[in-house]
């Protein structure tokens, strides 16, 4: 059974003393509150005057009455400037972390291990371009019985299918080729006091110049399977279209030590 997301906490004011006699201050309640219709083993606590769920770090609401109020949502400028308050002691705090020494050294030994780690990622990007080609055929060849990666100590080549795809590789071309063979591909905007009045009649054939009037957005998720059938079986479709037809293939990935 999932369980119910916690309710808003409603905080009411102390027995026996009324919203007239509540001094507008915040006024102190049990550090633990538990919500009709939320979990009863919840493990909270107030942390700086919110009830806070210590597992998940959620805040569920304030362990306070604001303002001394019985119930409290902003209503007018003095709620609506209190939170505006508590909302910049939060910001500050944050802010103040990140000034600390602490912080501001750990931000300088990340720069300098930036500088460091460069030679390595030059050697790490010299290997995997001179020869990770030739890893992948070995691994290729050495593939386990119905497995799709190749293990060694000091890392692994995994092996997947990707299917067919088309590219976009000229957009404006495929943008006009688009609008006149697969409408559903492509959203035209067009800012009509942008255009003149000859343009206006001919909007269409304006969707692959560069113009201010109009704005040309390609669906590539809108791209059907007959499309892609009709670009597998086009020679000269990409000349025609600005758009690339991707065979099916099988993609190899060279991961080292442990995954990022």
């Amino acid at each position: 059974m999932s369980k119910s997301k916690p309710k808003p906490i409603t905080v009411t004011a102390q027995s026996g003393v009324t919203a007239a006699e509540t001094p507008l201050v915040d006024t102190p309640r049990e550090p633990v509150c538990y919500l009709p219709g939320s979990e009863p083993d919840r493990n909270t606590a107030t942390v700086d005057g919110f009830v806070v769920d210590l597992d998940t770090g959620e805040v569920l609401g304030f362990a306070i009455i604001p303002l001394g109020k019985e119930e409290f949502d902003v209503t007018d400028v003095e709620s609506a400037e209190w939170v505006l308050r508590k909302m910049l002691e939060a910001k500050a705090a944050i802010e103040a972390v990140h000034q600390t020494a602490d912080v501001i050294l750990a931000r300088n030994i990340l720069a300098a291990a930036e500088g460091l780690t460069k030679p390595h990622a030059n050697k790490l990007k010299w290997l995997t371009e001179r020869f990770g080609s030739q890893i992948k055929d070995v691994a290729k060849a050495n593939l386990p019985a119905k497995g799709k990666t190749w293990r060694s100590l000091y890392g692994h080549v995994a092996f997947r299918l990707v299917k067919a795809q088309l590219e976009v590789v000229a957009e404006s071309r495929a943008a006009k080729w688009l609008a006149a063979n697969a409408p559903k591909s492509i959203r035209v905007v067009a800012d009509l006091d942008a255009l003149t009045e000859k343009d206006r009649l001919f909007i269409s054939s304006l969707v692959a110049e560069d113009t201010d009037g109009v704005q040309v957005e390609i669906l590539k998720s809108k791209f059907s399977s007959d499309l892609l059938v009709r670009a597998a079986n086009t020679p000269d479709f990409e000349a025609v279209s600005g758009i690339a037809y991707k065979p099916e293939r099988e993609s190899a990935t060279i991961t080292v030590g442990e995954e990022d």
